[in-house]
């Protein structure tokens, strides 16, 4: 199409939603000769009918000429439109026969077999390659690229997110409020303001570790946010830093250890105590909820039983050393996906569907209060409690360090064995170097 000069009126129509989804993509990328604005609806449209595209797009007052793209993979298919507008609009067929699949075998490395099997490329896809419902624009294109994150792998989309989580610090308000003390935005603010809580007679960080792993959950919490973003000069690979480490190329060791050595402030200082660790996750939420701690590190799944308890309270994000571009602890609460040897493919793309559909993701966000959703069209609720990471949540600063791992390590066995050394951080049996390289030689032996 060199040298092809664009009318002022332009309409994208395309056959079908993975066509779609990937001229969005096409657009969102600026690879194609027209962009979004130069569009009718500034978007591609899913309309195979010339009399149906005249009576919603031509019936309106256009002064010039409009060009249709058709993109399709058939020349067989007749685009007619009434008399009085067959001067006016220029069509160009854009003809992508074979089926869009092929994208898919070609990918795979798989067209040799594909031209042995006799099959559509569709059938193919669906039968020997395992790939459900590659069609779907609601698959390709209607989940966020954070909540596809742990669904891909490779280039390849092997399932859909549920609802996200996240987690953080609750606040005492009334606390802080007493003690005379501002919401703390940094690392340094917060040890001082727990310091000053302290000093009048209350628990200032409270933790529940005999049976959770909260402590873990504040410290990887500090490392999103103080080294994996915000600290270039200490980590200049960001999170691919992790990918590096899954495929054993770097150590944590040599690389975290100062963001490590700072949290364990927390612990020299005493704010998170050894006799923690004979504490209950619950208890110290009790505790929390009679007025007697100021921050507990916590989320969205305590929401219900603090808001019935009566207590004045918010919700911060995790520490960091700048206080700024902050994150909080999180990702996908689980996904959903087909086992590749299930005897009812229609079935499970049946449920897979309704699963991935808005009422259903709707129903996901409205059962978890304060969660997030990873589907356009969802509106996940954000109580008043939530204003201090409203702005993070809403900007998709959510991630969990363990997730990235994940590409060639079992991220859950990395996950308990932070967890482990960090209970002997907490009882000064060991340093936080020496956690970090715990780390190394666990990553050696699993990976």
């Amino acid at each position: 199409m060199e040298g092809l000069k664009l009318s002022k009126y332009n309409a994208c129509i395309c056959e079908g939603s993975a066509e779609m989804a990937i001229i969005d993509i096409l657009l969102d990328h600026e690879l194609l000769i027209f962009q979004r604005e130069d569009l009718i609806e500034e978007t591609p449209l899913l309309c195979r009918n010339g009399k149906k595209f005249e009576e919603q797009y031509l019936r309106r007052q256009f002064d010039d000429q409009i060009t249709v793209f058709r993109i399709l993979d058939s020349r067989r298919e007749k685009f007619k439109l009434s008399k009085a507008y067959q001067s006016k609009v220029h069509v160009i067929n854009v003809i992508t026969a074979p089926e869009i699949e092929m994208l898919i075998i070609h990918n795979e490395g798989k067209y040799r077999q594909f031209k042995k099997s006799n099959k559509k490329s569709s059938d193919f896809c669906k039968i020997d390659l395992k790939m459900a419902n590659v069609k779907d624009y609601d698959f390709v294109k209607e989940f966020n690229e954070a909540g596809m994150s742990l669904c891909s792998a490779d280039g390849k989309i092997y399932g859909i997110p549920s609802y996200g989580w996240f987690s953080g610090i609750w606040c005492n308000a009334s606390i802080l409020e007493e003690c005379g003390v501002e919401i703390p935005k940094t690392f340094d603010e917060f040890v001082a303001a727990c310091e000053t809580i302290n000093e009048k007679g209350y628990t200032a960080y409270g933790f529940g570790i005999a049976d959770d792993s909260t402590a873990t959950s504040s410290l990887l919490g500090y490392l999103e946010n103080s080294y994996y973003h915000n600290n270039e000069e200490a980590n200049p690979d960001g999170t691919d830093f992790d990918t590096k480490f899954a495929m054993g190329e770097v150590t944590m060791d040599g690389h975290i250890n100062d963001c490590v050595n700072k949290w364990c402030t927390l612990v020299e200082k005493g704010l998170i105590a050894s006799e923690s660790l004979g504490i209950s996750c619950q208890e110290m939420l009790n505790s929390f909820k009679n007025g007697e701690v100021a921050f507990l590190h916590g989320g969205p799944w305590q929401y219900t039983e603090l808001k019935e308890s009566g207590v004045n309270f918010k919700m911060l994000p995790q520490l960091s050393e700048t206080g700024e571009n902050e994150y909080v602890l999180g990702g996908p609460a689980a996904c959903f996906g087909i086992n590749v040897n299930t005897e009812n493919h229609d079935g499970a793309e049946a449920a897979l569907t309704a699963l991935a559909s808005v009422e259903v993701q709707q129903a996901f966000a409205d059962a978890n209060v304060g969660g997030t959703s990873y589907r356009s069209g969802v509106e996940a609720q954000m109580p008043e409690e939530y204003e201090y990471v409203a702005d993070i949540i809403n900007n998709g600063n959510i991630a969990f360090p363990s997730d990235r791992w994940s590409v060639n390590l079992p991220s859950q066995s990395l996950f308990d064995e932070f967890t482990a050394q960090l209970q002997g951080v907490i009882s000064g049996d060991i340093s936080g170097d020496d956690l970090v390289k715990a780390i190394d030689t666990k990553a050696d032996s699993i990976r």
